[in-house]
C-alpha cells in the first residue's frame, strides 16, 4: 500500500467543500483526463483532491453505484455508510485499494442492509487494505473503528425481545443500523483477500468495534481470504445470519478472536486465530443469546480445520461455550492457553452435550485441557471431548509447532492426509501466503 504519513494534515487541505480538480486546474470529476499516474483523473467521490489523490468519505451515500479504484486512497472521516436500509447500493472495491480509517474521528465502514460490497476482490499479489491513519512505526489497536456488514438473514434478539417475532431486528453495535430479517440466503456481496487491521475504536465503555462484524449476514455472501489483524476488541464476530467463511486467519485481537452469538449458524473452514503475547483473552467465545438461552435461531455453526495458539502463561481459553450455543466441529487444534483449552458453561449448553455440541477428530494441547466447573458444568469438559470420535487429549510438549503448522510427526498428524488445524503437519505452501501481515505497529 502506498504511505500517507500526513492524513490528518490532508484533511486540513483537502476541505470537505473543496471541488476535485486535477493537476492540470480542471475539474477531476468532470474532466475525464489524465490524472497524472495514468488514470482517468476522475474522482471516485464527491470530495477528493486531486493533488494528494486522496478521497474522504464522509456520512451517507446512497446513490445506486460507487467505486473505489487503486489510483487513489480513501479516507473513513467517521461514520460512513453506504445504501439506505432498502434501495440497493453497490461499493465496488478495486484489488489494491487501500481504505484508511482516521483514528481522530473514529473511522468506520456499514454496508447496511439490502446494499452490497460487491467487487471486493482482491489477489494474493493485491489484497484491500483496510486500516489506521496513524503512521507505520506508531500504529496501534483501536486506532480506527472497522467493517460492519448489516444483512436480512436470521437472527434471535429481535428488538422487541420477542425471538419468534419475524422478521427479527436488532440494533447493530457502533451505531450501525438495524440488521436481520428473514432471508437466509441474502446477500451482501464479497470479500475476497481483504485486511482489516489496527481496529476496534471505543465508541463509549459499553460498545468497541469489532474489526469486522457480520450482523444478520446471509450464505449469499462470498467471505474467503480474509485477516483481522490488530484489533482492539474481537476479531470478528458474528450476530446471526447463515454466511459461510473459509480461510480466515485472526491475529493479535486485543479481547476474543473469533466470537459469535445469536444465532450465527453458518460454516467456518480453514481458520487460524493467534493471540499476540502483550493482549488477548479467547480463541473462541460462543453464545446463543444470554437473555433467552433456548431461542431460535439457535447459533450452531459448523468449524472445519482450526488452528488456535493462546499467550501461553494468560487466564483465557481456547474455546468458550455457553449460553446455549450448539456447534459441529471437526479437526480442530488448540495450544497454548494457560486458562485451559476448553470450557463449556450454563445448563442449556450442557443439555446440547450429547446431541447438537459436538467436536470429533481434535487435539487439545495446553497446560490444563479442560476447565472443569462443577458449578458450571453438570458433567465433565474432559469426559465431553473424550466422547468425540478420534480426539486427542495432549501436551504442549507432545504438540511442537513452527508458526501455525504443527510439525511432522506430531499429535495433530493423524497420517493418509488427515490431519486437526488449518495446515497439514510440516506443510509449507500456506493460504496465508504473500498477503496477510504480522507487524505490530
Amino acid at each position: 500500500m502506498r504511505s500517507i504519513p500526513l492524513l490528518s494534515f490532508l484533511l486540513t487541505l483537502a476541505p470537505l467543500s473543496l471541488a476535485c480538480t486535477d493537476k492540470d486546474g480542471d475539474t477531476a470529476a468532470t474532466d475525464g483526463g489524465d490524472g497524472g499516474d495514468g488514470s482517468t483523473g476522475e474522482a471516485p467521490f464527491p470530495d477528493c483532491d486531486a493533488g494528494s489523490r486522496l478521497c474522504i468519505l464522509v456520512g451517507d451515500y446512497t446513490d445506486s453505484e460507487y467505486q473505489m479504484t487503486a489510483d487513489w486512497d480513501y479516507l473513513l472521516d467517521g461514520g460512513v455508510f453506504f445504501g439506505d436500509d432498502s434501495a440497493q447500493t453497490v461499493l465496488t472495491i478495486d484489488p489494491g485499494v487501500t481504505v484508511y480509517g482516521s483514528g481522530a474521528n473514529e473511522g468506520l465502514l456499514v454496508i447496511r442492509r439490502g446494499s452490497r460490497i460487491e467487487g471486493a476482490a482482491g489477489s494474493a499479489d493485491a489484497p484491500i487494505v483496510f486500516t489506521t491513519d496513524q503512521l507505520e512505526g506508531a500504529r496501534t489497536r483501536g486506532g480506527w473503528g472497522g467493517l460492519i456488514l448489516n444483512g436480512r438473514a436470521p437472527i434471535n434478539n429481535c428488538s422487541d425481545g420477542v425471538a419468534e417475532n419475524l422478521p427479527c431486528e436488532a440494533e447493530g453495535e457502533g451505531g450501525s443500523g438495524l440488521y436481520g430479517g428473514d432471508d437466509p440466503t441474502d446477500g451482501s456481496g464479497t470479500l475476497r483477500y481483504v485486511r482489516v487491521e489496527f481496529g476496534g475504536t471505543e465508541i463509549n465503555s459499553e460498545d468497541e468495534v469489532n474489526g469486522i462484524a457480520f450482523q444478520g449476514v446471509g450464505s449469499g455472501t462470498t467471505v474467503e481470504n480474509i485477516q483481522v489483524h490488530m484489533n482492539l476488541d474481537d476479531g470478528i464476530e458474528f450476530f446471526g445470519g447463515t454466511v459461510n467463511v473459509s480461510n480466515l486467519l485472526i491475529t493479535g485481537a486485543g479481547d476474543d478472536s473469533l466470537d459469535w452469538v445469536n444465532g450465527w449458524t453458518g460454516t467456518a473452514e480453514n481458520v487460524v486465530l493467534q493471540l499476540y503475547s502483550d493482549d488477548g483473552d479467547h480463541g473462541i467465545e460462543a453464545d446463543n443469546y444470554e437473555d433467552q438461552m433456548a431461542a431460535l435461531p439457535r447459533s450452531g455453526p459448523t468449524l472445519r480445520q482450526v488452528t488456535m495458539i493462546g499467550r501461553g502463561d494468560s487466564d483465557g481459553v481456547g474455546a468458550l461455550f455457553r449460553r446455549g450455543t450448539a456447534l459441529d466441529a471437526a479437526n480442530i487444534l488448540i495450544t497454548g492457553f494457560g486458562g485451559g483449552c476448553l470450557d463449556i458453561d450454563d445448563a442449556a449448553t450442557w443439555a446440547l452435550a450429547n446431541s447438537s455440541l459436538r467436536m470429533v477428530d481434535s487435539v487439545v494441547a495446553c497446560d490444563n485441557n479442560f476447565v472443569e466447573d462443577s458449578e458450571d458444568s453438570p458433567s465433565s469438559v474432559g469426559l465431553w471431548f473424550g466422547n468425540g470420535s478420534g480426539n486427542i487429549s495432549s501436551s504442549p510438549a507432545a504438540q511442537p509447532m513452527t508458526g501455525w503448522v504443527p510439525d511432522a510427526g506430531s499429535d495433530a498428524d493423524f497420517g493418509a492426509g488427515a490431519y486437526a488445524g488449518a495446515f497439514p503437519p510440516g506443510g509449507t505452501a500456506l493460504w496465508t501466503d504473500g498477503w496477510t501481515t504480522d507487524a505490530v505497529n
